[in-house]
């Protein structure tokens, strides 16, 4: 008889189980399996506060490293011995082995006079010049712990710094950074630190000019003998340095090659006779243009591209940060695949400079087809086409005309909603540099600020309902002030709503009436971003921000005197023959991670997001493209998507009515996710959702559904759940069983119903649990 599929997942974990209790009994003989140490601080020298740190750190180093455990179970060493060595080097058995599985950690690997050392080494690189560290092992069950004793001994302070100068330059200008110093009085003695310091020193004198110094050119002598557990410090630069190390350089001359071919070997600045430099000047297809050689083709690009990325100029003293903020401005364009760069030291302290770029093929076609699931048992798919101009005005500007079309349709589910269709049509141009007129603002980011020009037309079509046409156009700026920090002005933003109903009494019945817009919406838009992360693996802690102003009609409305609300309401006040909208958006996420277990992969994920729109004047509430919704696989995964709210509000409280989606002009959304890696690229997590939609005025299609203070925080939905997810690195698939746990649209003292929870009951499950599929995480 076959089992069902509950037996099988427990067959499943009994075998996991009984795998990872025998997994002794793969050992080589005599030989146990080692399941790392423990280190004890025993003296009162370490503050209590760093005692734990500390010993943390120490019981990282022990090798070799035990096998890693999830949910308490050796599964990896699990998969390894239940995979048995395969006959060949390919095959299930052997990626199961090799690739998900893990050797066992065995303690004929581990050395403990070697273990000790380590440990010694590293108390001295911290301070604690004369520690005592013995160790013993206990073996039990041909399983094998390492115990450490560690007695560290007073840890050293510095007493003082002195910055030792001589007669050269290079010595007096480190000496005059000396205010910056890493290397503080009072503070412990610490290795890194005495490092980090000869870093600092030396990205400070590569942007004064010395080109050829380099870190290990410090000397940091360290005097333990002044007594009272301290020392003195001296700095000073190495007598027998190279003599080009001591100078500083100036730009000679800078040379670009603006059509590089790949494959072909840039000549080498130090083999040339004469100078590169002097050749390349006096060759016929060399364009001298304000300060710059621009050599081979040089109709490709207006010269002015090169000349607004540049930060070096002949004379300038040689800097480091110019020297990356010129290859980051002239990769950050978009136009060029590489950029390389070289010097050629000429006349005792001058360098000539060359830059070899290659582009991109300056037109190309792209095309993209992605599938979409949701919670509500809608699927779809879409199709995107577009063709690319990287270098369309010899400015390289990027010019993109892209055409998208899609579809969704609903599979099953208790909401029925229509078939929708979608086609689209945008042409943009996005120029490398501000354009503004009557002005000419400059950046000295390392990115390159846009200028973007867009339109676009959309038409979507619900199937029986309606259609909408939407027309766009926007003229608008983007910039970073850095990795972390982005901005986004538009203040042109017009788009032209135009909805055309395919059946009134359909549309009725269904309350669309809410949903559609028609007319203009005409204002500015601005977004700030961000992220404490930048491009670099995960921090201890995270912050990520977002945030967002969006105004419309503002400026009309009060010339005109729109206002369609209150007792002396008028009807909507046109421009062109078109209603406008008229309302002030704000928008805030805020994401907060903190990295536990010292694991990349190991995050905790929390988000509160809160929007609020003042709809006025000239609008009764917000368009139904700028309102917010709840509910779905990034918002509330325990309720079906966007027919969370607004307010007390129950889509299906009506039965004489269909609602396929609910909206709100506020929103709060709060969320926190604990994520952790199970096996390679197998990771789960545990998720609690809470939040809601609310309108600015009383809706009649929404009751209970209006905004107020007193009553919002008893009118928050609450959600949780278990989430799996597969991440491939260029793609993480998602999946996110959730169940509510507070609904309120229900009676007050009802709204939390965790007593209703049954999963063995098939109705319960039907109307509660949500599964959610997704591509990338939710926040």
């Amino acid at each position: 008889m076959a089992l069902s599929r509950n037996w099988y997942c427990i067959l499943l974990i009994i075998t996991l189980l009984l795998g990872s209790c025998s997994n002794t009994r793969h050992l080589p003989a005599g030989d146990s399996l080692f399941l790392g140490g423990n280190v004890s601080i025993k003296d009162k020298q370490v503050k209590k506060s760093e005692r734990k740190q500390l010993a943390g750190d120490l019981e990282k180093s022990i090798r070799p490293t035990p096998n890693k455990k999830v949910l308490g179970m050796r599964l990896k060493l699990t998969i390894y011995n239940l995979a048995g060595e395969p006959k060949k080097n390919k095959g299930l058995r052997y990626w199961l082995r090799n690739k998900v599985g893990e050797a066992p950690a065995l303690t004929s690997q581990f050395n403990m006079a070697t273990n000790k050392q380590i440990q010694t080494n590293m108390l001295q690189n911290r301070g604690f010049f004369y520690p005592q560290v013995n160790g013993t092992t206990k073996t039990r069950n041909r399983k094998t712990k390492a115990y450490f004793e560690v007695l560290t001994g007073p840890q050293y302070t510095i007493r003082n710094v002195e910055f030792v100068t001589d007669s050269t330059q290079v010595s007096q200008d480190v000496a005059e950074r000396k205010k910056k110093t890493l290397l503080k009085k009072d503070a412990p003695y610490n290795l890194d630190l005495i490092k980090g310091e000869r870093e600092r020193i030396d990205k400070r004198l590569k942007n004064r000019g010395y080109y050829f110094f380099e870190p290990d050119y410090i000397l940091v002598q360290v005097d333990t003998t002044v007594g009272e557990h301290k020392v003195d410090m001296f700095v000073r630069v190495k007598n027998d340095i190279p003599e080009e190390a001591r100078k500083q350089y100036y730009i000679n001359k800078v040379f670009i090659f603006p059509d590089f071919r790949l494959g072909r070997r840039p000549n080498k600045p130090n083999d040339a006779k004469p100078s590169l430099a002097d050749t390349m000047a006096k060759k016929t297809d060399t364009l001298f243009y304000e300060r710059y050689y621009i050599v081979g083709n040089t109709k490709k690009y207006k010269p002015a591209v090169f000349t607004q990325a540049m930060q070096f100029e002949p004379g300038d003293l040689y800097s480091k940060k110019d020297h990356n903020t010129s290859l980051n401005r002239l990769v950050n364009m978009g136009t060029f695949k590489f950029v390389k760069n070289s010097f050629e030291p000429v006349d005792g302290n001058k360098l000539n400079t060359f830059y070899y770029l290659t582009s991109y093929p300056k037109k190309s076609m792209r095309a993209e087809l992605s599938g979409l699931t949701k919670n509500d048992s809608r699927v779809g798919s879409q199709l995107s086409l577009s063709w690319r101009n990287r270098n369309t005005f010899r400015g390289a500007e990027l010019l993109t005309i892209k055409a998208t079309g899609g579809f969704e349709t609903q599979v099953g589910g208790s909401v029925k909603r229509p078939n929708t269709y979608e086609l689209g049509f945008e042409p943009s141009l996005t120029i490398p540099r501000f354009v503004v007129p009557f002005f000419k603002p400059t950046s000295s980011s390392v990115f390159v600020p846009h200028t973007t020009i867009r339109a676009g037309y959309d038409l979507l079509f619900r199937q029986r309902l309606y259609n909408v046409q939407s027309f766009k156009a926007s003229y608008g700026y983007s910039w970073k002030e850095d990795i972390r920090k982005e901005h986004q002005l538009f203040p042109i933003n017009i788009t032209y709503v135009k909805t055309d109903t395919l059946n009134k009494d359909t549309m009725l019945s269904i309350n669309y009436s809410n949903l559609v817009f028609n007319g203009l919406i005409i204002g500015p838009y601005y977004e700030y971003t961000y992220n404490s992360r930048g491009n670099r693996p995960p921090h201890h802690e995270d912050i990520y921000f977002d945030g967002l102003v969006d105004l419309s009609g503002n400026v009309l409305g009060l010339a005109q005197g729109a206002n369609v609300n209150g007792p002396n309401a008028e009807a909507p006040k046109k421009i062109v023959g078109a209603a406008y909208a008229q309302y002030l958006k704000f928008q805030a996420d805020f994401r907060y991670y903190i990295n536990y277990n010292n694991n990349p992969n190991s995050i905790w994920a929390n988000r509160i997001l809160v929007g609020y729109g003042i709809p006025y004047g000239n609008s009764f509430q917000l368009p139904n493209i700028k309102q917010f919704f709840s509910g779905g696989n990034s918002s509330l995964r325990g309720f079906p998507s966007r027919l969370v709210g607004p307010g007390e509000f129950y889509y299906a409280q009506n039965p004489n009515s269909t609602y396929i989606e609910t909206s709100g002009d506020i929103k709060l959304e709060l969320n926190s996710e604990l994520r952790a890696q199970l096996i390679n690229f197998v990771h789960g997590a545990v998720f609690v959702d809470a939040g809601n939609v609310w309108t600015y005025r009383d809706n009649p299609l929404y009751p209970g559904g209006k905004f107020e203070t007193d009553k919002f925080v008893k009118q928050i939905a609450v959600s949780a759940g278990l989430g799996l997810r597969l991440d491939f690195k260029i793609l993480v698939l998602r999946l996110d069983l959730g169940m509510p746990l507070r609904k309120p649209w229900l009676a007050e003292d009802k709204r939390w119903v965790l007593d209703e929870i049954n999963f063995g009951d098939p109705t319960w499950r039907k109307n509660n649990l949500v599964l959610n599929l997704g591509i990338g995480y939710p926040f």
